[in-house]
């Protein structure tokens, strides 16, 4: 049984999970990109060494990739939810992970300090370089253009409405559906 300290933690890694996965389903369903999976999918990819991610995106045409449980050396955008107390070397080495797996994205928000999140996106040699948002504040993905938000959206977790407002899936002016 968790610890009373830790039962926030929990409760906040739940939201920031669900929320996440709903960011990529919107995306998903939206523009055709995939398919988004939540907890609980293991990711290998190249390496073998089983990854366990908090959301992943499978991209259209790889569905071949997934299997009972796992998703197995694919193209992906993968989202870790970390403890902010994690060391920087052991963060380090849960990056590399990814890059190793072939994780084309990945990024590493910190459970109860999202205001760290780091983005990181493999480059033309392989390696994974930590992408920042733009001098607006943006952040633009590498899977798809339609993938952009404002960086400070794992801080705010807006609402399903509001992102799809921002992406304009949804006519903004509408005021007559609910807040998430």
């Amino acid at each position: 049984m968790p610890t009373p300290s830790r039962i926030p933690m929990a409760g906040a890694r739940a939201r920031l999970q669900a929320w996440c996965v709903g960011l990529l389903s919107i995306q998903c369903d939206a523009y055709g990109l995939g398919l988004a999976l939540g907890e609980g999918i293991r990711y290998r990819g190249r390496s073998g060494a089983a990854l366990k991610p908090a959301a992943l995106l499978l991209p259209a045409g790889f569905e071949a990739a997934l299997g009972t449980d796992f998703v197995d050396d694919a193209p992906v955008l993968a989202i870790e939810l970390v403890d902010p107390l994690l060391p920087p070397s052991a963060l380090i080495e849960l990056i590399e992970r990814y890059r190793l797996a072939g994780c084309l994205e990945a990024w590493f928000i910190p459970v109860g300090r999202p205001d760290r999140t780091q983005f990181f996106q493999r480059d033309g040699t392989g390696r994974f370089d930590r992408i920042g948002a733009d001098r607006t504040g943006v952040y633009f993905s590498l899977l798809s253009e339609t993938l952009f938000f404002p960086a400070s959206w794992p801080v705010e977790l807006p609402s399903l409405w509001n992102m799809m407002r921002h992406w304009e899936i949804i006519d903004a002016d509408r005021d007559d559906v609910g807040e998430g």
